[in-house]
């Protein structure tokens, strides 16, 4: 079995891979396949894994028919709160309005939005109705009961509904990942 957990990003990616991480029947990745060793393309994913990342919404058809099994998680976030944290990320929103809108000196904000209305609507027109389940990051301690159970997982369910207290990337500057107990 595989899970694939999508969602705009800055909605709580970390965080649910580090609550799966307590899931002793399966391996998590975030964002396993991005970065200065990544393969463009590398849809590869092995069994009992949960794959955590905004990056997959672009494959969501191609992982639909290379894993048809597979369950998918669409981690959402309110909206005003996702968009200030996107718009914090300049360079990423300055290259998504250049490559969609070409706009080479965007207004972040807006940016943001765009990516925030653009991501969301993807995967609800892309993922299938069954199995997925939608979490939203400001109830996800209240649900994490149910999507644990949604996805299969055994292993140390109090650690991982911790997990949740934690914030993780709050308000971090690019690159750097900070964690408030």
């Amino acid at each position: 079995m595989r899970v694939f957990v999508v969602g705009t990003g800055r909605c709580g990616t970390v965080t649910f891979s580090k609550a799966a991480g307590h899931a002793t029947n399966y391996t998590v990745g975030h964002e396993s396949n991005t970065g200065a060793w990544a393969k463009i393309g590398d849809w590869d994913y092995p069994d009992n894994h949960i794959e955590v990342s905004s990056h997959l919404i672009i494959a969501i058809p191609i992982l639909r028919k290379r894993y048809p099994q597979a369950k998918w998680v669409h981690l959402i976030r309110e909206r005003e709160a996702c968009v200030n944290s996107l718009a914090r990320l300049r360079p990423a929103m300055r290259a998504f309005a250049y490559v969609f809108y070409q706009q080479a000196s965007p207004n972040e904000r807006d940016a943001a939005g765009a990516v925030y209305d653009t991501s969301n609507a993807l995967c609800r027109a892309l993922l299938p109705p069954y199995p997925t389940f939608t979490l939203q990051l400001e109830y996800s301690r209240e649900h994490w009961l149910s999507c644990w159970h949604f996805m299969g997982c055994e292993g140390d369910f109090k650690a991982s509904l911790a997990e949740w207290d934690v914030k993780y990337n709050a308000g971090r500057p690019h690159g750097k990942e900070l964690q408030h107990h």
